[in-house]
C-alpha cells in the first residue's frame, strides 16, 4: 500500500509541474536538424509536434479522414457504375445493328429468290409458247387422210414384223374418222401400241439410219398425239 500511495502521489506531482509548465510557457517556433524553422510551433520547451495535440484535434482530424475516404469509394463507385452503364448501351446497340442487318440480308435474299423465280417461272404467255413447242405436231393430210382414216406409215414402221399394230392401228383411226372422235378404250389402245412400236425402235437405235429413226420417232408422237383430237 506505501508503495502505491507513493507512486500515485510522484504522478500527482509530475502533473502539476507540466501544467505549470504548459500554463507558463509561450509557443515557440521548433528548429529542424538542418538549423531552418520546420513550420512547426509548441508550446512545450522540449520540442514541438506534428499530430493532435488535444483529443478533440485528433477525433476532428480522423473524422475527416473517414469522410475524405467514403467520398473517394463514392467517386469510384459512380464512375463503375458509368462504365458498365456504357457497356451494356454499347452491347445493346450492337445487338440491335447485328438484327438489322440480319433482316436487312434476308430482304435482300427474299427478293434476289422472288426475282430470279419470276424470271424463271416466266409468264402465262412464255408457258404456253412452250408447252406448243413441246407438242407432237399433228399428221398431215398425207401423213393421214382425214376423211378415211387411212395411215401413210413412214418406211421403218413398215416391216413385216409390225404387220399385227399395222392393222390394228388403221381399224382405230378408220372408226374415228367414221364417228368423228376416238373411244376411250380405243384411245388407250393407240397409245399402248404407239409405246410398243417406239420401244422397240430404240433398242434397234444403233442399226438404223438416223433420219430414219427420227422420223419414225416423230411420226409415233403425232399419231398418238391425233388419237385424242376430233377427226377433221
Amino acid at each position: 500500500m506505501k508503495v502505491i500511495a507513493c507512486f500515485a502521489a510522484a504522478m500527482l506531482a509530475l502533473g502539476a509541474v507540466m501544467a505549470q509548465a504548459q500554463s507558463s510557457t509561450t509557443p515557440s517556433l521548433v528548429i529542424g536538424t538542418s538549423g531552418r524553422p520546420s513550420g512547426v510551433y509548441s508550446q512545450y520547451p522540449w520540442g514541438g509536434y506534428d499530430h493532435a495535440s488535444t483529443f478533440s484535434e485528433g477525433y476532428g482530424r480522423g473524422l475527416g479522414a473517414v469522410i475524405r475516404a467514403q467520398g473517394e469509394y463514392n467517386l469510384n463507385t459512380s464512375a463503375a457504375a458509368i462504365n458498365v452503364s456504357v457497356a451494356r448501351q454499347q452491347e445493346i446497340e450492337n445487338r440491335k445493328r447485328w438484327t438489322q442487318s440480319y433482316f436487312e440480308i434476308r430482304d435482300l435474299n427474299r427478293q434476289a429468290f422472288e426475282a430470279e423465280t419470276k424470271r424463271l417461272r416466266g409468264t402465262p404467255e412464255d408457258w404456253l409458247r412452250v408447252a406448243q413447242a413441246g407438242k407432237p405436231k399433228r399428221l398431215s393430210p398425207s401423213e393421214l387422210d382425214i376423211v378415211t382414216g387411212e395411215i401413210h406409215w413412214p418406211i421403218l414402221l413398215t416391216a413385216q414384223g409390225y404387220s399385227g399394230q399395222r392393222v390394228a392401228l388403221e381399224k382405230a383411226f378408220a372408226d374415228r374418222a367414221y364417228h368423228g372422235v376416238m373411244q376411250a378404250e380405243t384411245f388407250l389402245k393407240v397409245l399402248q401400241m404407239a409405246e410398243d412400236l417406239l420401244s422397240d425402235l430404240k433398242t434397234q437405235v444403233r442399226n438404223l439410219p438416223t433420219d430414219q429413226y427420227l422420223a419414225a420417232k416423230r411420226f409415233l408422237e403425232s399419231l398418238a398425239y391425233e388419237a385424242s383430237q376430233p377427226a377433221g
